[in-house]
């Protein structure tokens, strides 16, 4: 049956002229707008060569969202590059349904939040909007094309660099899209998940766990797409809950069509439905590294704004896993420590209530005695939640360890490196069995926060905390050549969350101190140590380095970054380290064997 005709019929009411009256004074005549394709509103090239014009175009619905729709040309419409676009109707309420065929006149312009400004424009029709439905109903299939196929037997993406899937994507702006066989790679953050397509067999590299690694220094993961799910339904504003909460790992078998768009610094495709999620099966880290008469266990745990404020529940998770999986570590260094108010702006900044009730709860877990550690941060001057005094902190055995406080000082204090960021903090404490020294300085450099989105504007993009980052482990680095110095016999680590991959920290050592620091993370296996994931892509950002001559083994427990983000059991967002540390005493020349007891815990 051939669609009503209804030619010349308004779908909308402000898409009316107004009437004038007959004394008005005559109009200054503006020239008609130009009839254009919808090929030629996006051009070639990133940025419409219409962009500020007033144009009138035809084209297909093809998706109705609660501020406007998606036009795509019909079938056999030649075009450069995309052959969609996005009409932006604001709050009134688009009378379109998918399947109508419209006429629309509107200016073009390349929109972004004023909130995103390196982000990508998304061209658009906007403005003063007229349109006309020509027909009702058409089949989408028949009238636009089947949809672009992503993947084996369609289009295959870049899978290295940014400005290449910056063009690939641009040229299939606002187009309906398939993906097929999909395996998640980054869990479900703020109503998005990242998917590669063909189970994986496209991307650079796939680990066995299922995360997505970058194969070169310069691999952002491209081949990775965000998927997003919206209701599909005009009268609502597209809820993030519609979105199924997915973790790494699980696979979603089949066909998934929608509409691929650009948000937030990330490209994206919209869909109404998914078929049949293959959830990944539960894994549970627990370290192989054990402590022991001659071996320290240190943990560096992330614990992601703990405060009081979150509850028992989330202590017990947090101290759950530091006795059962980690197997109650000598040491364990604390990152995303609040103050125990947490956000509440008092001008409170002690921690000791927050440690005391990690201390506590890892007790009702069965784990040993611990004593919490820290140096308060100056009162909303070094990062993190505003109100919350964001710091890194300690657990330190009492039974096995011997704490020297009056050693304990903050790196950091005056350096520019360290400007509105949470300071290093140094520990000084005695292994007991063996009585070998050990120093740890627990990191957290600054996050990269404020950095141009990876699919931005502005190619390559800027990350203006790198530079505090450089100096913030230039400071530690030569902190650690001072303490080898003063310290020769002594076990000497920094710890922590670095915010930048093991490759980033190894370029950016200085020549002179690359034959007295190791970094232990970069010696780890390419598919293992990742301990989180940003927009699909698994990074190993919380590291071990060494001073020469101290010597560990380290575990990253990735079972976190499994989680999806929202979980109800979710205690961090990060993967935990454990480091086990060599706490032998080396022999002088001269001395008997069995003369002291560090000999003689070194012959059994």
């Amino acid at each position: 049956m051939d669609p009503v005709k209804t030619a010349g019929v308004p779908a909308h009411p402000w898409s009316q002229e107004p009437s004038r009256a007959e004394a008005a004074p005559r109009p200054r005549r503006l020239d008609p707008p130009k009839v254009v394709t919808i090929g030629e509103i996006q051009g070639a090239d990133l940025r419409s060569p219409l962009d500020g014009q007033r144009v009138t175009t035809t084209g297909v619905v093809t998706a109705v969202r609660s501020t406007g729709f998606y036009l795509q040309a019909e079938k056999g419409e030649s075009a450069p590059g995309s052959r969609a676009v996005w009409v932006f109707t604001g709050r009134d309420m688009p009378n379109v349904a998918i399947g109508d065929k419209v006429t629309v006149t509107g200016d073009v312009k390349e929109f972004k939040f004023d909130t995103s400004p390196q982000d990508q424009p998304t061209t658009e029709l906007a403005g003063r909007l007229t349109m006309m439905i020509v027909a009702r109903g058409l089949n989408l299939d028949a009238a636009v094309g089947t949809p672009r196929r992503i993947g084996k037997d369609g289009l295959v993406q870049p899978n290295i660099k940014a400005v290449d899937a910056i063009k690939f994507y641009e040229g299939i702006e606002g187009e309906r899209v398939t993906i097929k066989d999909l395996l998640v790679v980054g869990p479900t953050s703020f109503g998005k998940f990242v998917v590669v397509t063909d189970g994986g067999s496209l991307a650079t590299r796939i680990t066995k766990r299922g995360t997505l690694i970058a194969s070169t220094d310069d691999d952002v993961h491209p081949e990775a797409i965000a998927v997003k799910v919206v209701s599909g339904r005009a009268d609502i504003i597209d809820d993030i809950e519609a979105t199924p909460k997915l973790k790494v790992g699980d696979r979603i078998p089949g066909e998934v069509t929608g509409i691929l768009t650009y948000d937030r610094g990330q490209f994206v495709l919209e869909t109404t439905a998914l078929p049949a999620i293959t959830e990944a099966p539960a894994y549970e880290f627990k370290t192989s590294l054990k402590a022991s008469d001659t071996e320290m266990l240190v943990a560096s745990v992330n614990c992601e704004n703990l405060d009081p404020t979150d509850g028992v529940k989330r202590f017990d998770l947090l101290a759950g896993k530091i006795v059962k999986r980690y197997g109650s570590p000598d040491i364990v260094a604390l990152q995303e420590i609040q103050d125990d108010d947490g956000p509440a702006d008092t001008g409170n900044v002690s921690g000791k209530l927050t440690g005391k009730m990690l201390c506590d709860a890892i007790e009702r877990a069965g784990g040993p005695k611990y004593t919490y550690v820290e140096i308060a941060p100056v009162n909303n001057a070094e990062g993190g939640e505003p109100g919350g005094n964001i710091r890194v902190a300690y657990l330190v055995r009492t039974d096995r360890m011997e704490l020297d406080e009056k050693n304990l000082r903050r790196i950091g204090e005056g350096d520019p490196a360290f400007q509105d960021t949470r300071k290093s903090l140094e520990l000084h404490a005695t292994f007991k069995p063996t009585g070998k020294k050990v120093v740890l300085i627990n990191d957290h450099f600054s996050s990269k926060g404020g950095s141009d989105p990876v699919y931005g504007e502005r190619q390559p993009p800027q990350v203006p905390t790198h530079p505090k980052r450089v100096g913030q482990q230039l400071a530690g680095h030569k902190r650690m050549v001072e303490l080898g110095k003063q310290f020769p016999d002594a076990a000497i680590g920094s710890i922590g969350d670095k915010n930048w991959t093991p490759g980033e920290a190894v370029r950016n050592t200085e020549a002179s101190l690359r034959s007295k620091i190791v970094n232990v993370s970069a010696e780890l296996p390419d598919d293992a140590g990742h301990s989180y994931i940003f927009m699909g892509g698994a990074q190993n950002i919380d590291q071990l380095h060494v001073h020469v001559g101290t010597k560990a083994k380290l575990e990253v427990d990735d079972s976190n970054t499994h989680l999806w983000f929202g979980h109800p059991d979710r205690d961090a967002d990060h993967g935990h380290l454990l480091a086990l540390f060599d706490m032998r005493v080396q022999a002088k020349r001269g001395r008997r064997a069995g003369a002291s007891r560090a000999a003689r815990s070194r012959a059994a």
